[in-house]
């Protein structure tokens, strides 16, 4: 297989990985934002009516803005390298570093909220006993269900980022190995043939 082949092969599964990746963390975004649940709760003689969703804990808030900030920037990579002709903007190194370091960034910020919305799902789920706080799933059941799905999905979305970590880091030190073979090729041209 030609090399220009192996590149051109590299850059397409790079993009559908990136759109893939938009498409998980706009999933996981949706199935967020949408979640809700209200619950009528007896205590005493009267009834309290609770209304649970995203926006009650920070931390949701946090994975919320992380799947979008991710889904955007997939976004507009996977749409101005189709202005490029399938380049993912690796024509020079600059551009390079500035995909490699906003992968890895990214994949950061949605692995620390993905693991602080768990945090939280693992609360609502068992409770926590030393502080006498309740399981809260027994009467948010739908509310419970449709944050795990979200979290799950937003951990597939960190392993599709780690992934294209890998193919960017990949694509970009392998710039810095052509231009070793380059200067390694001079140098061995300019070595006197007596030493060889």
């Amino acid at each position: 297989m030609a090399p220009m082949e192996c590149v051109r092969r590299r850059n397409v599964g790079e993009l559908v990985l990136r759109c893939a990746a938009t498409l998980v963390c706009m999933l996981s975004l949706m199935l967020l934002v949408r979640d809700q649940q209200i619950a009528v709760q007896e205590v005493g003689v009267t009834s309290v009516t609770t209304q649970l969703r995203y926006s009650s804990s920070t931390g949701l808030v946090y994975l919320v803005y992380a799947n979008g900030l991710v889904a955007l920037y997939c976004f507009v990579v996977v749409l101005t390298s189709s202005f490029n002709g399938g380049s993912v903007m690796r024509r020079n190194k600059s551009g390079a570093w500035a995909l490699f370091v906003l992968d890895q960034v990214l994949a950061c910020i949605l692995l620390s909220a993905a693991s602080a919305a768990s945090e939280i799902a693992f609360l609502v789920e068992k409770g926590a006993k030393k502080t006498i706080w309740d399981s809260k799933c027994i009467v948010y059941g739908h509310f419970c269900r449709m944050l795990e799905v979200s979290i799950a999905t937003s951990f597939i979305a960190v392993i599709m980022l780690g992934s294209i970590c890998v193919l960017s880091a990949k694509q970009l030190f392998q710039q810095y190995t052509h231009y070793a073979r380059i200067v390694n090729m001079v140098k061995l041209k300019s070595t006197p043939n007596s030493l060889l």
